[in-house]
């Protein structure tokens, strides 16, 4: 058994064969890479804050998001498989949300509503980001095949990065606030009505 008073945990490993069901209760970070994992559910103890895993099948990724601690703050996902996360069950307490996925076809309506930072890395996004939380002040998409409409960001947003090399649609609805936008290299729209706030514009040759 691990002990009591352990609030890190980090396992890297290909296969892990023995029962991870009686995690230390004070464990407040667990990063957890594992490329094959044959337990369905894993039980999180309830003072997690930071949550970071990998590389397990669609069900046990829900299980993870359906019996999230309320008191979780930072969730990492990442995944070589089609999105089809429960956004909804996640935790209200989380601020930092960054996820992974081969695809993501399904809307982003349902964050938490006191998200600050979201992070997505894909290869294929085909659905619209949805209403994303008026809370959140950081936006980051890399993801190639992204083309959609993002007119209804929220107001306090001061952070934009767009890395798709697909992506040519207008940014004439840029938060008033935002101090901060990234965009592919190849983005070659005219922006109109440039936020007074914005203090750096960046383009990348991320592609």
């Amino acid at each position: 058994n691990l002990p009591n008073n352990l609030f890190s945990l980090t396992l890297y490993c290909d296969k892990l064969t023995y029962p991870i069901d009686n995690l230390p209760l004070n464990l407040q970070s667990l990063s957890f890479h594992v490329n094959k994992l044959n337990e369905p559910n894993i039980l999180l103890p309830n003072k997690l804050t930071l949550l970071s895993i990998s590389n397990l099948t669609d069900n046990q990724y829900n299980s993870l998001i359906d019996n999230c601690p309320q008191k979780l703050t930072y969730l990492n996902i990442c995944a070589n498989i089609t999105c089809n996360y429960q956004f909804n069950k996640l935790p209200l307490s989380l601020h930092n949300l960054s996820f992974s996925s081969t695809i993501i076809n399904q809307s982003l309506d349902n964050l938490p509503i006191n998200l600050r930072k979201l992070d997505i890395t894909s290869n294929e996004i085909n659905q619209s980001l949805g209403i994303l939380p008026n809370s959140l002040r950081e936006l980051y998409v890399q993801c190639d095949m992204f083309d959609v409409p993002i007119d209804n960001l929220p107001k306090d947003l001061s952070k934009l990065t767009i890395l798709s090399f697909h992506f040519k649609h207008s940014l004439n609805r840029l938060p008033r606030k935002l101090n901060s936008l990234t965009l592919n290299h190849s983005y070659d729209k005219e922006i109109n009505n440039l936020p007074e706030s914005l203090g750096c514009i960046k383009k990348s040759e991320y592609w």
